[in-house]
């Protein structure tokens, strides 16, 4: 049960795991948790993300988290999702999508699902063109610059404008700390089919806080 503060000056609550049926106090950092993760031309095996930190190079360029799940003390209160389609792919920059018919099999073949718990407690599901990003660029380019590295750069996700993502409605999904959660792109009908792998990004709009009470 989280409670979100509604008059200014208050903060928000989560459970207290040290004093059941108590309220804890949530210090507030306004902050969406992303995670970059590569998809192959031909990927047909899910792709997990929120399932590695700083581990094999990776740094804050492909998450802020260093590890995961959150570390004591940290929450996270989640109030929306968004796919990010990468315009300059990492780690390899010659790796973009090179035309419509790609972009439009990683979006309409790719399904998102999200999970929380060791059981896996299921919270969303559905087409990755379902979850716009509400960043980047804007539009799609099948030429551009003088070079083939620069063919199909601009590759969005529905309109780059704030508040342009899937929201949750009502209370939003509580991450605990040291609690597992997991983001995964997945192709259940066929394998999908792009000139180039690809690099996309899931960001998980929200608040992250410190429990201090």
């Amino acid at each position: 049960m989280v409670t979100f503060a509604r008059t200014p000056g208050l903060v928000p609550q989560v459970a207290s795991p040290l004093n059941p049926g108590a309220r804890a106090r949530l210090e507030p950092q306004i902050q969406s948790l992303y995670d970059h993760q590569l998809i192959i031309g031909t990927q047909s095996n899910p792709v997990n993300f929120f399932s590695q930190g700083w581990t094999n190079g990776r740094t804050p360029r492909e998450t802020n988290a260093p590890v995961f799940p959150l570390p004591s003390p940290l929450v996270f209160l989640v109030a929306g999702f968004g796919v990010h389609l990468v315009q300059r792919p990492i780690p390899n920059a010659a790796m973009v999508i090179t035309d419509v018919t790609d972009w439009n099999s990683l979006l309409y073949q790719g399904v998102l699902s999200f999970t929380v718990g060791m059981q896996g407690k299921g919270y969303l599901t559905g087409n990755l063109y379902q979850f716009p990003a509400g960043i980047g660029q804007y539009g799609f380019v099948t030429t551009g610059g003088a070079t083939a590295g620069n063919i199909a750069l601009i590759a969005s996700n529905g309109v780059p404008a704030v508040g342009k993502y899937f929201r949750i409605k009502g209370a939003p999904i509580t991450l605990t700390q040291n609690e597992t959660f997991l983001a995964q792109i997945g192709f259940p009908a066929s394998a999908v089919a792009m000139s180039n792998s690809h690099t996309v990004c899931i960001i998980l709009r929200g608040v992250q806080g410190k429990q201090i009470g």
